[in-house]
């Protein structure tokens, strides 16, 4: 019998000693890395943590060993439990060029795509690149063009801007000097904007909060506006609303959890979710059979530009092109409301078009108060004040009238990297290759610092900076950012799926 305890002793001594020493890190040659952390069996996590503790966030301090070893490649190194080769790449140029031009070699990671598939597996942003995934992509490909943007979405974003001006000029003369909480108003305004330049009807959410703060002040309520109807019915705002940031919630939620597929697995099972995904797919669905049924009356359809003056938004227009194809194919129009694809490329648009650009909002206006030599440039340089109390027109734009704002000079190409909505792009190799010199084998996950000037254009990113262009100038127009309080203007993130400022706070004074 004391043999048998001896053998077990023995047995569990040797299976804890070679646990131990798995655990310890297994550099990739020819990559550099820490060769401190190769001594530890957790590797780079320790050092990870303590920097995550300082800043509050866990992604960008992904990249503290390459910045403290000063090089634009390194190895990530992580116990060899987790079989992952990850190489963190900290150099601008090198990641425009992997992320717009080398597709062949490079496709998104699972890691990506993680967030959305339980709940959006049709959409483009949760496959792998497939023949099926890039038709998918040239259907959707035309509601990033210029002349669309410019003619459908500008006019129908502009409204929503000037609606969230209207509402903080009322905010800033009911209480005159006082700062604001001004993210749930971007929340608001984004989701109006998204929601008609995707879907095409107006969902009215700042209106509403408009209305309710003038009359509990007892004034006179809103004349109601004319002209500027939709062709959709208006929807339930305040039910639309509380779906809209249920869903972004629960995408957070994988994002944060600690056992990602437990934790989506039983948000999929809540009674909540399932009422939430009800509402939001039946709302979608009714647009796009009112949609559908338009492009059907149209007799002549026969090329791109038949039926083009019925398109009110993207749904639209790639309904539109779906009815050109069926009749070309000599195929009945296919019923939108059966295609998960197109439903879930439209809520996958209206999600993360809400999200990232409140999130990037938020950051202009925190950033704003401690420059007021650029809000000063800012005004030079934009359109004429007169924009602002002239409701747009259902036509193009002028092609000036609403520039990209002016920044310092190294922010002039894309986001400035403060206000980059995500941390990290990765991807993973699909071949071996090298980046900078440096051998990345088959398999390798490719993390890429995004906080960097980059004019790469990721799916929808023309949508949103046509957003934030207008957004940005009706406020800087509208408004001179005055200080914050003491406390109010720091900078500390809070680290979700798109990255945003923990407290966002506003003190105005109306132009």
């Amino acid at each position: 019998m004391l043999n048998l305890w001896l053998l077990a002793a023995i047995i569990v001594a040797l299976a804890g000693y070679y646990f131990y020493w798995g655990l310890f890190p297994n550099p990739l040659p020819g990559v550099p890395y820490d060769a401190d952390s190769a001594k530890r069996p957790l590797g780079d996590i320790p050092e990870i943590k303590a920097a995550a503790q300082d800043t509050g966030e866990f992604i960008g301090s992904r990249f503290t060993v390459a910045r403290r070893l000063g090089l634009p490649v390194t190895q990530l190194l992580l116990p060899r439990i987790l079989r992952r080769n990850v190489v963190m790449l900290n150099d601008p140029i090198e990641a425009e060029d992997i992320l717009t031009r080398r597709h062949h070699e490079f496709d998104r990671s699972i890691i990506t795509r993680q967030y959305f598939l339980p709940f959006f597996p049709h959409s483009t942003i949760a496959q792998e690149t497939t023949p099926e995934l890039k038709a998918q992509k040239r259907l959707w490909a035309p509601v990033m063009n210029t002349t669309f943007l410019n003619q459908v979405v500008a006019p129908n974003v502009h409204l929503a801007g000037r609606e969230l001006v209207e509402l903080w000029r009322t905010k800033a003369q009911q209480s005159p000097g006082q700062p604001f909480e001004a993210a749930k108003d971007f929340g608001n305004a984004a989701l109006d904007a998204i929601w008609v330049a995707v879907l095409g009807s107006s969902l009215g959410v700042t209106r509403s909060e408009i209305e309710r703060l003038q009359k509990t002040q007892h004034k006179e309520e809103l004349a109601s506006r004319t002209g500027d109807e939709s062709n959709h019915s208006k929807v339930s705002a305040a039910i639309v609303q509380e779906a809209m940031q249920y869903l972004n919630k629960i995408v957070d939620i994988g994002f944060t959890a600690t056992f990602q597929p437990l934790a989506l697995f039983l948000v999929k099972l809540s009674p909540k979710f399932r009422r939430f995904k009800k509402i939001t797919y039946d709302e979608v669905n009714k647009l796009m059979v009112q949609a559908c049924e338009r492009y059907q009356r149209v007799k002549c359809l026969d090329t791109e530009n038949d039926g083009e003056r019925l398109d009110t938004c993207a749904m639209d227009l790639v309904l539109r092109r779906e009815v050109l194809m069926a009749r070309k194919n000599g195929q009945p129009v296919p019923d939108p409301t059966k295609n998960p694809a197109m439903l879930q490329e439209l809520l996958l648009l209206l999600l993360a078009g809400h999200d990232s650009t409140a999130g990037v909002l938020s950051w202009f206006v925190k950033l704003m108060p401690q420059h007021p030599s650029v809000q000063t440039t800012l005004r030079q340089t934009s359109t004429p004040p007169s924009l602002l109390t002239t409701l747009p027109a259902p036509s193009p734009l002028p092609p000036k009238s609403l520039p990209p704002p002016p920044l310092p000079r190294r922010h002039h190409r894309g986001n400035p990297p403060l206000l980059s909505p995500t941390a990290a792009v990765p991807r993973v190799a699909k071949v071996d290759t090298t980046i900078l010199g440096y051998p990345i084998h088959k398999g390798t996950l490719v993390t890429m610092n995004t906080r960097f000037d980059s004019s790469y254009k990721p799916w929808g990113k023309k949508l949103a900076m046509r957003e934030l262009t207008i957004i940005t100038t009706l406020l800087i127009l509208s408004f001179e950012f005055l200080p914050l309080p003491e406390g109010g203007d720091d900078m500390l993130p809070r680290e979700r799926l798109f990255r945003q400022p923990k407290a966002c706070v506003v003190n105005l004074r109306p132009l």
